[in-house]
């Protein structure tokens, strides 16, 4: 709240500057004044933006607000989208535990990713079906199943989104958590015809 705050008391101070400068100035002054005013005041608030950017990014501040995510969009961080967990699918197991810690608010999603494009006739995603479970120690969190799945296509890797969440509406930030996923349906064909896959927690785009 501190920012904001800061960004509003300032530009109260500046309009009453502002105002004080219409009143006594001369009209040619004036006409000067109103472009200044009109560029300045958005300019030290987006320069405020950028000077809290990191701390806005990352939850520390107004964690709950939607200029974090912007920020992300606007000026994403070089490891925004790096994996928090991930972990080789094997054909024989179908559950799995991850550890993750999100360093960003936003969007974040279980996915797979393979190195190898879906085929006419591989099996597809609707194949296989996901449920997770997210543990802070011992207390559960989140539990969540798959409805929709959105595929994706990266110049390393295919894959899809198998459940999605935000961070901080549906679990924390900065703190150590665990997923316990299930999966069931036709896994072993699914890989067969996939290769290496992969399931990872992950940052995705706040679009």
């Amino acid at each position: 709240m501190f920012l904001v705050f800061f960004a509003y008391v300032l530009a109260i101070i500046i309009a009453v500057l502002m105002t004080g400068l219409f009143v006594r100035a001369k009209k040619r002054k004036i006409l000067i004044a109103i472009p200044v005013a009109l560029i300045g005041i958005p300019a030290i608030l987006m320069g405020l933006l950028f000077l809290f950017k990191e701390p806005l990014q990352r939850g520390e501040t107004l964690a709950n607000s939607s200029i974090g995510p912007l920020l992300n969009l606007i000026s994403p961080p070089p490891d925004l989208y790096r994996p928090l967990g991930s972990i080789a699918l094997a054909p024989e197991i179908t559950e799995y535990t991850l550890s993750f810690i999100h360093k960003y608010v936003g969007h974040h999603a279980l996915m797979v990713a393979s190195p190898r494009p879906l085929k006419e006739d591989s099996p597809s995603y609707t194949d296989i079906s996901v449920s997770m479970a997210v543990f802070d120690g011992q207390t559960e969190l989140l539990e969540m199943s798959s409805e929709k799945i959105g595929q994706f296509w990266r110049r390393e890797d295919y894959g899809a989104f198998l459940l999605s969440y935000k961070v901080p509406g549906n679990l924390p930030i900065a703190r150590e958590l665990t997923a316990k996923v299930k999966i069931s349906g036709n896994l072993k064909g699914f890989l067969e015809r996939r290769g290496g896959t992969v399931l990872m927690i992950q940052k995705v785009s706040d679009e």
